[in-house]
């Protein structure tokens, strides 16, 4: 029975998949034109200027010890599970550690995203989290 609905699945798949071909759209000139006619000219260095600037400015003032939080965050985020964002933010090697062994228990990713979250709400001063020794950076800020 698997199978044969699997199969149906597949033929089904198939045919919406014919139906949309690529002949059969239609290209509107006057329309292209005319988005192009009405849009304004920008400038990339403008924008890449405006942008380095209000990350610059907005980043500067909340960097604690030399540890930046949007930094901590990005850690935490993609290698938090490893403890990065612990190491970066300069906890003991023990405490470090103890994020990859717990993410191989499988309850590391509770750890891991209570820190992340932390950091987030705690953008504007992470100094309780720089140079923590404890395993829960968050204790005591409840």
């Amino acid at each position: 029975m698997r199978k044969i609905v699997l199969l149906l699945v597949v033929v089904a798949a198939l045919m919406v998949g014919q139906q949309a071909k690529a002949s059969s759209y239609q290209v509107n000139e006057a329309a292209i034109d005319q988005l192009f006619d009405n849009a304004v000219e920008t400038s990339m260095l403008d924008f890449n200027a405006v942008a380095m600037n209000a990350v610059a400015s907005s980043s500067d003032k909340n960097v604690v010890n030399g540890k930046d939080p949007i930094v901590a965050i990005v850690l935490s985020g993609f290698l938090g599970w490893v403890g990065a964002h612990r190491f970066y933010l300069g906890t003991e090697i023990l405490t470090g550690l103890a994020y990859p062994c717990t993410s191989m228990l499988g309850v590391g990713f509770i750890l891991v995203t209570i820190d992340f979250i932390m950091l987030i709400i705690n953008y504007d001063n992470i100094a309780p989290f720089v140079d923590n020794p404890a395993l829960f950076m968050w204790k005591g800020m409840f």
